[in-house]
């Protein structure tokens, strides 16, 4: 108290002239350091984007599946509850990433010249609880792994090949990634098209691609139709498929940590999910449940589910969409789907919107290989470019 009397009385001796220049000084100081930090702070997120950016994209230029899968459980099991800028990270890395070929380049001569480090995912405990814990159910995955049908996208990325979709599409997912306000679905179709890669399945290998660079929470999934061993009796190839599928969003969510750990399904839920066509309606329940208890997701991606329509497949589609919007429409975090498909599909027009809907009939252009631009005109209309 003392000192502050006596610091009073100083202020007040000095010149009227010196307290005006002492208080400019003092309170210009202090914007300074205010702006300094922000500065900083600045500075390290671009750091770590840049870094994340860059761990990602290796390991898609090398082709690595396994260290791609190892940094998505990293990732997945360490994600911020809030993160209003995922989306706009998104936007900015689709475009950097995949129209700058120099930045492809650099990355390769990188990859070429040291190894890939990726941290192993750090272990989740959860509270022990009555009920199903993520931990317990997580003892489940390896049986499910085993009737997965397609891929979440780390196999689909061939060493140092890229596809872009056309430019009108990636404005329509650019749109897409930045909302936060709305939940939003976005349903890209191309016309059907065996000789190469469509501007439909290229704009979901870019959204799951610019997701792993800027950390952002998400799941996907690229159907496929099973091949004749992985069939099981009693039970449709469309069937097969969409099992599949299912049990691949269970495994991925799984990874995800969150602070409310109990689930809504008790573990004879997980018990019976054993591949069969009776085991259907149990997956759809975890599912939900999983999808309600992770309070960080905010994307999900699904390529080709029109293929696993066919003969009984419709309905069970129609089932697993519903769970999806459910979720949508449920208070949370935001929760946008982005649906792709090659060809018709009997199930989507009734359930997306037609604003939701966007139709391409070019197909996606190969951006870089061996991080050398090749080709930006559609396949068959131009060649390699120096």
């Amino acid at each position: 108290m003392f000192q502050f009397y006596q610091e009073t009385i100083e202020w007040y001796l000095h010149s009227k002239l010196s307290r005006v220049f002492r208080s400019f000084n003092e309170n210009l100081k202090q914007g300074f350091d205010s702006a300094m930090q922000e500065i900083e702070d600045c500075i390290a997120e671009l750091y770590r984007e840049a870094e994340v950016s860059r761990t990602a994209m290796l390991a898609m230029l090398y082709g690595n599946v396994s260290s791609m899968k190892t940094e998505l459980r990293r990732m997945r099991a360490n994600y911020a509850a809030q993160d209003s800028l995922a989306g706009h990270r998104m936007a900015i890395l689709m475009d950097a990433s995949w129209m700058d070929s120099k930045f492809l380049k650099q990355n390769l001569e990188f990859a070429q010249s040291s190894r890939l480090g990726i941290e192993p995912a750090s272990r989740v405990q959860d509270a022990t609880t009555a009920g199903m814990t993520r931990t317990q159910a997580r003892t489940y995955s390896s049986v499910l792994e085993a009737f997965v049908i397609g891929d979440e996208g780390p196999g689909l990325f061939g060493v140092n090949h890229f596809w872009l979709a056309e430019d009108e599409v990636i404005h329509k997912l650019r749109m897409w990634m930045i909302e936060v306000v709305t939940p939003r679905v976005l349903w890209i179709s191309s016309p059907y098209d065996t000789s190469g890669t469509t501007s439909a399945r290229a704009a979901s290998l870019a959204t799951v691609a610019a997701a792993w660079q800027a950390e952002t929470p998400l799941i996907s999934h690229f159907c496929q139709r099973p091949q004749l061993d992985k069939l099981r009796a009693g039970m449709s190839i469309e069937q097969v498929g969409l099992v599949g599928m299912v049990y691949s969003l269970i495994c991925q969510l799984l990874q995800f940590s969150d602070e409310e750990n109990e689930l809504d399904v008790g573990e004879e839920r997980f018990a019976a999910l054993n591949g069969t066509s009776d085991s259907w309606n149990a997956s759809l329940e975890v599912l939900r449940a999983l999808l309600d208890r992770t309070h960080v997701l905010l994307y999900c991606v699904i390529d080709g589910l029109n293929d696993l329509e066919l003969s009984n497949g419709s309905e069970w589609c129609g089932q697993f969409l519903n769970v999806l919007l459910t979720r949508q429409r449920r208070e949370g975090p935001m929760f946008n789907i982005l649906l792709t498909t090659t060809g018709q599909s009997r199930v989507l027009p009734s359930c997306v919107k037609l604003e939701d809907r966007h139709f391409t009939t070019k197909r996606a252009r190969e951006v870089a290989r061996v991080g050398r631009r090749i080709d930006l005109h559609p396949l068959g209309q131009g060649g390699p470019v120096s």
